[in-house]
């Protein structure tokens, strides 16, 4: 984003040999406003990439349409491919849940569809990636409401903060996954 929110780029990963300091740039077609990397767990070679979408006005239906998730496998030369990936455009009944990611396995995470400026409710789905299906897990009176989570696999314990800006305090909800997930 600029200063003013009025301008955005189109959606980028820079992939960053460490020990040489080189960068690669990555396009990841059609979304904006990326900045969440989050690794997939027990897949060494594999990341998700969430985009929340972009639009100068804050209108929620130009957000969704520059909105994504994506699961990027960089191979051992530095090579990245796109292996999944979910846009809340081509799925015009799904909510955007594309923010506050927790991965569960390669294909599903927990994702949030925050609230805006009208619709005042969080809601986290678990989203599949590879199909776009949704299933609601909980939802929060209040925009922004739920915050970063962890997720254990082998307690099945999601952890999941809770904003509270009402209240300039943090609480935190636990729960445990449906065993269809």
């Amino acid at each position: 984003f600029s200063a003013d929110f009025t301008t955005t780029m189109p959606g980028r990963v820079v992939i960053v040999e460490i020990a040489t300091g080189d960068a690669t740039g990555f396009s990841l077609p059609g979304v904006k406003s990326c900045g969440t990397v989050v690794p997939v767990p027990g897949v060494d070679d594999q990341a998700y990439v969430t985009c929340r979408g972009a639009s100068a006005t804050f209108d929620a239906a130009e957000q969704r349409m520059t909105a994504g998730v994506f699961v990027v496998e960089v191979d051992q030369d530095g090579v990245a491919t796109i292996v999944r990936s979910w846009l809340p455009s081509s799925d015009p009944g799904a909510a955007n849940s594309v923010a506050n990611i927790v991965p569960l396995n390669d294909r599903e995470v927990i994702a949030v569809a925050s609230g805006d400026f009208v619709t005042t409710t969080d809601e986290a789905y678990v989203l599949n990636v590879e199909t776009g299906d949704q299933t609601l897990l909980f939802d929060i009176p209040g925009s922004f409401e739920i915050g970063e989570g962890a997720y254990d696999p082998d307690s099945e314990l999601l952890l999941i903060d809770r904003k509270s800006t009402r209240l300039n305090s943090s609480h935190t909800d636990i729960s445990r996954m449906p065993s269809s997930a």
